[in-house]
């Protein structure tokens, strides 16, 4: 099987061309004009799903989700983060309040702690969001097992 862009010799079970990273159209399958899915349907999926791991964004893959079931996996692990995200900002706003108003000190050194807690979230959004660029759907370490989206 060759590339369609770029000629190159590509393998039978390859979504990519190596050498140009074109898409490559598995032999015997229907090209788009003949009725397959649109050309950029994938490089679209990836984008929704990219949106669901950008905090508010989640509403994108969200109203999107029927279109394909990528979209509604990441959309689904998108939203459960989300929540969690903003449960512990609400969360870690209340300790550090509570706190500060004990010892201003000690309210601070806890900020600081819970602070360090945003780069959890943060790394959730990267994997999530490589799991999507990549076409996986691999859960989320620790919360990826939630299923709120059916």
């Amino acid at each position: 099987m060759f590339c369609e862009k770029c000629g190159a010799p590509v393998s039978d079970h390859a979504k990519f061309c190596s050498h140009c990273g074109a898409p490559v159209t598995p032999a015997g399958a229907a090209s788009s004009e003949a009725g397959g899915a649109p050309a950029g349907s994938t490089d679209e999926n990836k984008i929704f799903s990219v949106f669901a791991y950008i905090g508010a964004l989640v509403v994108v893959p969200i109203v999107m989700m029927k279109q394909s079931g990528f979209i509604k996996y990441h959309a689904n692990q998108g939203l459960v983060l989300f929540i969690f995200e903003i449960a512990y900002g609400i969360t870690a706003g209340i300790i550090s309040s509570v706190l500060g108003a004990i010892w201003s000190v000690l309210g601070s050194i806890v900020s600081a702690v819970l602070g360090v807690g945003w780069l959890a979230f943060i790394g959730l959004s990267i994997y999530g969001i490589v799991n999507a660029v990549n076409e996986l759907e691999k859960p989320l370490p620790v919360i990826g097992h939630i299923s709120i989206l059916k």
